[in-house]
This record gives structure tokens, sequence and C-alpha cells, in this order.
């Protein structure tokens, strides 16, 4: 199964997206429970990239091991989001990856859409390929 992320909303909605192979999917949910929405995902641009540099020696250890030139970074992306093959929105999602050497500032996962909706949450990474929440 591939890495997801997930987002709560303050009124109660989720939306789940997963990461990995095409199709990259998205449902999102209000606080009842009910699908609002089900589709697909494309990332469109790279909007800003940061690298943490490569995990320490205390990283690896803290993991069990990392799979060879794993780094921590931080990366904007914008998105588009599909329903029924049809483009209804563009987001932008952020992925913090707190291997290396982070800033020494609060680090968290957040997501925004164009409408203003965000949310965030703190969560170490074990590798940038990683990046459920």
């Amino acid at each position: 199964m591939p890495p997801h992320l997930k987002v709560q909303y303050r009124d109660g909605d989720l939306v789940t997206a997963a990461f990995g192979p095409v199709p990259r999917t998205f449902t999102h949910r209000d606080a009842a429970g009910n699908v609002l929405a089900d589709g697909t995902w494309e990332p469109t641009a790279v909007l800003s990239y940061r690298s943490f540099g490569p995990a320490t020696p205390e990283q690896e250890a803290e993991f069990g091991g990392l799979p060879p030139g794993s780094e921590g970074g931080k990366v904007m992306i914008k998105v588009a989001l599909f329903v029924g093959g049809v483009h209804v929105h563009d987001g932008i999602i952020t992925i913090v990856c707190l291997l290396g050497q982070p800033p020494r500032t609060r680090s968290s996962r957040h997501c925004s859409s164009s409408k203003g909706r965000t949310s965030t949450s703190t969560k170490r990474c074990p590798a940038t390929t990683s990046s459920s929440a």
C-alpha cells in the first residue's frame, strides 16, 4: 500500500491522499464520514525544495537502517484534483521530512487548497519516499 497523507480540518472534514504509483487518489469526507468527493490528483509543479541533508548516523540507528541516499527536506508541490476525469480544483501539498539537520523551528506537514483551507500536523518521516501521515 502506498504512503498516505491524512488531513483533518477544523470543521471536521477529512481528506486522505495516496502517494506512489499512478493513479494517485484522494477522498474528501465531511465530519459525519459522508464522501463529498473522490478522484485522482496529479502533481503539476514543484514550487520549492529545501534539503536538510543526509540522515545522521543516529537517525539511521533510530529507524533500524534507511535506504541509501535517504535525506530530509521540505518540498512544496502544486497539484491538480480530478473527479470523474474532470479537473475541479488546484491545491498545494507541503511535505516535511525531519531527517538530516532540519532548522530548529516547528516543522510540520501542511496541506492547503487554493480556497484557503489549511491543516497542519507534525510527524517524522523515516525517509523522503515515505510521506505518510
